[in-house]
């Protein structure tokens, strides 16, 4: 990419299947480390697409397991 060309912001989809992690930080309120931890050791799906360095979770898993979680 061309020095001084604007990076495209990033847009919240909440229907989406994948969310980044930085999504899903900001969405649900789990610290970003919690959540790479997570993925990394498999207590949550996670997805790296080739040639993609970032990590996105898939959204129903996260969801699914944010309601095991759940207190009262």
């Amino acid at each position: 990419m061309p020095r001084g060309t604007p990076v495209r912001a990033p847009t919240s989809r909440p229907n989406a299947r994948l969310v980044s992690l930085k999504h899903a930080e900001a969405e649900y309120g789990l610290p970003y480390a919690q959540l790479l931890d997570l993925a990394k050791r498999g207590e949550v799906a996670a997805v790296r697409p080739p040639n993609v360095r970032r990590i996105f979770l898939v959204r129903a898993d996260l969801e699914r397991k944010l309601e095991t979680w759940s207190v009262a």
